[in-house]
């Protein structure tokens, strides 16, 4: 049971949500006399070290990358501590809520492009301090009272320091399933991982849908998801395009950084979004054309190979899914390489 005051100065109020590595309270700071945000890290009694180590680090993480990182749309860290044996961090008290809370139903793309810019731009600036955000979904953006979205955990964040020839992460997936990018899910996490991730919730956003949500593991045998105007046939082609380009699975298609995605959203905000350019009608019709996109077409027409290439598809997606629920996560990143060359070998055909 925690104590109702901490440090002699923060009185816990309510829990306001928990995970896996934490639990954050609103409380009253009596100092200053005014609501702020509490993260405890969550050591249990019988934590093994390997854990212990793992939450001491992501705790690190967050309070290093927040002392870094100054942004009108980054939550700040106002005070660090240590309660027993469970370090807490304090951030201002966020009235506004979580961009998860306000999901379930498609918003205007118009609505939409005003929360995402804002976090575009944030998300822009921690890149150009060479931090990458890793878990970039709606329960991590916060809205003040006034409405203004704040991007929030930076726990999973990580610094690539001076290394600008590899430009990513090696090592163990970290993220969030639905959001992650198929690069990332193999734990090979880029600046373009985070576009990935916020073109995701842009998706979510204006169609209330989350791409492959029936099988994330097609992420990596589809060149991107079903256009968002398959389930909202009024939006605007440029929307269209600007979700698929962010949310391409080949890097090479995808945003080359976060500062075009975010320009390409000003512009969208901007303008009435009748159609998009030309070099986007090439990208689509190119990407239609591919076997791998047209899959169903495939299968009507019965070709006897790509049934084939189809159910060996089907077979290592759910080897992928076993492999995860077994915790076996290298062979589950092996097979994940595999499918990638599988779908990759499909559309040079």
């Amino acid at each position: 049971m925690r104590p109702r005051l901490i440090n002699h100065r923060y009185k816990l109020e309510e829990e306001l949500g928990r995970g896996e590595f934490g639990v954050v309270y609103k409380a009253h700071d009596t100092n200053v006399n005014k609501s702020v945000a509490i993260k405890i890290i969550n050591v249990p009694r019988n934590c093994n070290l390997e854990k212990r180590e793992k939450m001491r680090k992501r705790f690190e993480r967050e309070a290093a990358a927040l002392a870094v990182l100054t942004h009108l749309n980054i939550a700040e860290i106002s005070d660090v501590g240590r309660i027993r044996q469970s370090p807490f961090l304090v951030f201002p008290y966020l009235a506004g809520g979580t961009l998860e809370a306000r999901l379930g139903t498609p918003i205007s793309y118009k609505d939409a492009v005003r929360v995402l810019i804002p976090i575009a731009k944030a998300l822009a600036y921690a890149h150009k301090k060479k931090f990458i955000h890793r878990d970039i979904k709606p329960s991590n953006i916060l809205f003040t009272d006034s409405g203004d979205p704040i991007l929030s955990d930076f726990g999973l964040a990580k610094s690539l320091g001076d290394n600008p020839l590899t430009q990513s992460v090696e090592g163990g997936f970290t993220g969030t399933f639905l959001y992650a990018a198929p690069e990332q899910l193999e734990g090979r996490a880029n600046f373009q991982s985070d576009i990935y991730s916020l073109g995701v919730i842009f998706y979510q956003m204006v169609t209330g849908q989350i791409p492959f949500m029936d099988n994330w593991v097609k992420k990596f045998s589809r060149p991107y998801p079903e256009k968002p105007s398959s389930y909202v046939p009024d939006l605007p082609g440029a929307v269209d395009e600007i979700i698929l380009l962010a949310t391409a699975r080949d890097l090479e298609y995808r945003f080359d950084n976060m500062d075009v995605f975010a320009d390409r959203l000003v512009e969208l905000a901007a303008s009435e979004a009748q159609s998009p350019a030309t070099k986007a009608v090439d990208y689509l019709q190119i990407y239609e054309n591919r076997p791998s996109y047209r899959i169903e077409n495939m299968i009507t027409e019965k070709s006897s190979k790509e049934e084939r290439r189809l159910a060996r598809v089907e077979k290592l997606e759910q080897d992928i899914i076993g492999s995860m629920v077994r915790g076996d996560f290298s062979n589950a990143r092996h097979l994940m390489k595999r499918l990638h060359r599988l779908g990759l070998d499909s559309e040079e055909r």
